[in-house]
């Protein structure tokens, strides 16, 4: 009974994750492009961009594993092609294989650059709020007296520290999102240049 809970609250979890991470995009589409959204629109737009997200998402994970499968640089170098998948679905309403392919032309001509800004703005923005985690964990051992280091090392983590986490994690996502879709944008403007 615990396991099959277990599983129903898991899937219920991931569910709200992938439509979250859509409304995310488009918020912050919304804000970097200064237009106005109301609840009603973004909430239509967003359940109307599940499945093709979803099908987009599929066809890119089958060929992130296909890559890794056959050697772990051809899976390195899919999933460059690949990570703007959802963004394209998503801001340029292209579907499937048209939706990897516009991702995949973002890269062409550049792929090392694409290659560290993918992973090192994620890696940066992970940074700051590791530290901005340890700084108030070091804060809460002060106030409080306990020592972060023994916290830090136990296998199973108090739920206040978890909960702390999760809070600074909610507030770092939406950087996260936005560092990428000012990347995306970045990249399709200069997509001609590279090209000619």
């Amino acid at each position: 009974m615990v396991i099959g809970l277990n599983a129903v609250c898991s899937v219920v979890e991931l569910l709200l994750t992938f439509w979250i991470g859509i409304i995310l995009v488009l918020l912050v589409n919304a804000i970097l492009e200064k237009q106005t959204l109301d609840i009603a629109t973004l909430k239509q737009t967003s359940i109307s961009l599940l499945q093709p997200v979803a099908n987009a998402l599929l066809i890119a994970f089958l060929f992130v594993l296909l890559g890794i499968l056959l050697l772990v640089l051809p899976g390195i170098m899919v999933f460059i092609w690949i990570a703007f998948t959802q963004t394209v679905v998503i801001l340029d309403g292209k579907r499937g294989m048209d939706a990897l392919k516009s991702s995949k032309s973002l890269s062409e001509g550049r792929f090392f650059r694409v290659f560290y800004r993918i992973l090192i703005g994620p890696l940066f923005i992970g940074f700051i709020f590791s530290l901005i985690t340890a700084l108030v964990l070091s804060l809460s051992g002060a106030i409080s007296g306990f020592n972060p280091i023994d916290v830090a090392s136990t296998q199973n983590l108090p739920a206040w520290v978890d909960l702390l986490q999760s809070t600074i994690e909610i507030f770092g996502i939406p950087w996260l999102a936005t560092y990428m879709i000012l990347l995306y944008k970045h990249l399709k403007e200069t997509l001609n240049s590279t090209q000619s």
